[in-house]
């Protein structure tokens, strides 16, 4: 639940996560995913996953373009570079030019009210990608897993966008009132081969932090940098100019 009212701040009960719904190319790999919250010096994790060899009981695939013949399947792979080659292995997109959708439940409902929630997972785009995303979604409970698509109602979206040379950017949107509200600054993804860990961080105060390999990328306040919030003055639609309105700032006196 995405809870905004006369203050920008976030509530999620029951959700569920997925993890890249783009057509892309091969090869993608997503090898660790963390989404925990921090109050004072305590923290607790709601979901974690390092896709051991069981890793396929958890997540449940979805195929939205079954129809068109253009779902990907996922492999299992530490890719072309590795340290270990069984303890890095992670999901990985094995097809060119095709969709990708997968999702895993988490274990229990939760409140982040009051608290730092964190989301962080860690990409490697081993090709030189030309068009695709490596971005997560933090989904309702109600989500229908095995049919869910890119229209899809979600609450959180976070993660690297790559299009040719125009669409660069790391995506944070929020969604509030079946509308998705995308951050108004833009963060540059790493576009190279090698692995890159992403974070964000949302606080009870209302202000977020996103980091690339743990450095700070960007921060500021959810009701500044999103557009969630109706503006604090408009115009009134009634105002008009009296008809014996003067314009001339000087006039000569009667």
């Amino acid at each position: 639940e995405m809870c905004i009212r006369d203050r920008v701040s976030t509530q999620s009960t029951g959700c569920l996560l997925l993890i890249v719904e783009r057509q892309m190319r091969a090869s993608t790999l997503i090898f660790a995913l963390l989404i925990s919250s921090i109050a004072l010096v305590t923290a607790e994790v709601y979901f974690a996953e390092t896709f051991d060899k069981n890793w396929e009981s958890r997540w449940v695939k979805a195929y939205p373009k079954k129809a068109e013949n253009a779902d990907g399947e996922w492999g299992w792979s530490a890719g072309k570079f590795y340290n270990d080659a069984e303890k890095d292995k992670g999901l990985q997109t094995t097809q060119d030019a095709k969709f990708y959708t997968i999702s895993a439940e988490f274990p229990k409902e939760f409140s982040n009210r009051g608290k730092d929630l964190i989301i962080q997972y860690t990409v490697k785009f081993e090709q030189n990608i030309d068009c695709g995303g490596g971005y997560l979604k933090i989904y309702p409970a109600s989500l229908d897993q095995e049919n869910m698509n890119s229209e899809s109602e979600y609450n959180i979206m976070f993660g690297p966008d790559i299009c040719g040379s125009s669409t660069r950017r790391v995506h944070v949107i929020f969604s509030h009132n079946g509308k998705n509200h995308l951050i108004k600054k833009e963060i540059r993804p790493e576009t190279d081969e090698f692995t890159h860990i992403y974070r964000l961080v949302v606080k009870p105060d209302n202000t977020y932090e996103v980091y690339i390999d743990g450095d700070k990328k960007e921060s500021g306040s959810l009701e500044e940098d999103w557009d969630i919030l109706p503006p604090k003055q408009i115009k009134d639609p009634n105002a008009h100019k009296p008809s014996d309105w003067v314009d001339e700032k000087e006039i000569a006196d009667p």
